[in-house]
């Protein structure tokens, strides 16, 4: 195990950069080839260790020591300044973590998966039938990727239809989004409450998420209404992450065409390309998901001590050569490629499924529906700023 002074530098700032850029910064390299973790200092409460390599990473994500719980306290070293509510399935570890993820398997389910399909494929008929009816340039992101993802999340929740903004549940959840840390954050809390509370004693919902919380309360095994509650509001939060990656994925294809003249020419390649532009493409502007050691723990090498926090991040890791020879390079024919884009361990993105099925719907539709897609020549794409994740703004289009 590496002696603690050969692992320490001087702390760096992280993340290393506030620009929003699909290219890694040369930082995450760096500290790769330097096999250690690197020391950095991040925007809340201090100090902490980044994991780069794939072992490190994997190691972090997997290790029963490592630990979301005692990472979200204020006192520890994190990204952003709001804290998850301790209840949540993002922030529980052990038993508590497994009873909350017994409660969305259901909707999560690869059989589920299956059954959401062929509404994104319609949605994406639809919305590829407008975007191509109107004036170029059109923006990708507004006009079918941000839609595309909110139909998903519906359709994975069971939200009924309905034009009152107080009883939907997603336009709700956004709005608790963007009020956290303000002095609106009860009321929007109060309202998300209310409306969960009264769609999951409603009979009649359609297959979801929503509609398994109500069996199980049903039959007196469920969770209370601030439990529900959180669990939809992470379930919608993390089913947002689509829209930020299909942008990313259209701009990498567009501005590689032999790609997209590849998938035309052999569509069996599909499966293999989803999983290669997960990996490739880098959707967090810095790690995962901070751990805490609960005890000393041995970190490919390294030895972390207990109360010390680690940050794994997974955009380097995906891009490790050990484990991904030519892993600059997009192969869409690559064969293995055991990526982490999904995380690992306890608490790997139970949305895989669905999210695999909804990259490969909205990309193979859009290089179908539109064969003379390209970048629009005079308006260039422009990314967000200020989030934790690398979105694009726009991404304008012609045809």
């Amino acid at each position: 195990m590496t002696n603690r002074t050969d692992a320490t530098h001087c702390p760096v700032a992280y993340p290393f950069t506030g620009e929003h850029r699909l290219d890694l910064e040369d930082d995450y390299a760096h500290a790769r080839a330097s096999g250690q973790l690197l020391r950095v200092t991040l925007p809340v409460g201090g100090d902490a260790w980044l994991a780069t390599t794939y072992d490190q990473v994997r190691t972090v994500l997997t290790h029963p020591h490592m630990e979301r719980g005692p990472a979200n306290q204020p006192a520890t070293p994190r990204l952003e300044t709001a804290l998850m509510t301790p209840q949540s399935v993002l922030a529980l570890d052990g038993p508590a973590h497994a009873r909350l993820r017994r409660a969305i398997a259901g909707a999560f389910s690869p059989r589920t998966a299956r059954r959401i399909r062929p509404y994104l494929k319609a949605e994406a008929d639809r919305l590829l039938d407008r975007l191509l009816a109107q004036e170029q340039p059109a923006d990708l992101v507004a006009a079918y990727a941000n839609p595309l993802a909110a139909t998903a999340v519906r359709q994975l929740i069971g939200q009924p239809p309905s034009e009152d903004e107080h009883t939907d549940v997603v336009a709700l959840v956004n709005r608790l989004a963007q009020a956290r840390e303000t002095p609106a954050e009860a009321e929007a809390r109060d309202q998300l409450e209310a409306a969960v509370d009264r769609l999951i004693r409603s009979r009649g919902l359609p297959p979801g998420l929503l509609r398994d919380l109500s069996l199980t309360r049903a039959v007196g095994a469920g969770l209370s209404t601030s439990q529900s509650t959180d669990l939809v509001f992470a379930v919608v939060l993390g089913g947002r992450t689509p829209s930020f990656f299909l942008p990313s994925a259209a701009l990498v294809l567009l501005q590689h065409p032999a790609h997209i003249t590849v998938l035309r020419q052999h569509p069996h390649l599909w499966p293999k390309a989803v999983e290669e532009l997960l990996r490739f493409i880098p959707i967090g502007l810095s790690g995962g998901f901070p751990r805490t050691a609960t005890a000393p723990v041995d970190v490919a090498g390294h030895r972390v001590e207990a109360g010390e926090t680690v940050l794994p991040a997974m955009i380097a890791a995906n891009l490790d050569e050990h484990e991904f020879p030519r892993a600059d390079e997009l192969d869409l024919t690559r064969v293995r490629n055991p990526h982490l884009a999904f995380g690992a361990g306890l608490h790997r993105c139970p949305g895989a499924p669905l999210s695999r099925h909804l990259i490969e719907v909205s990309l193979r539709s859009l290089i179908t529906r539109a064969p003379a897609l390209r970048l629009a020549t005079l308006a260039p794409a422009t990314w967000h700023t200020g989030r934790i994740v690398r979105a694009l703004a726009t991404l304008p289009v012609e045809w």
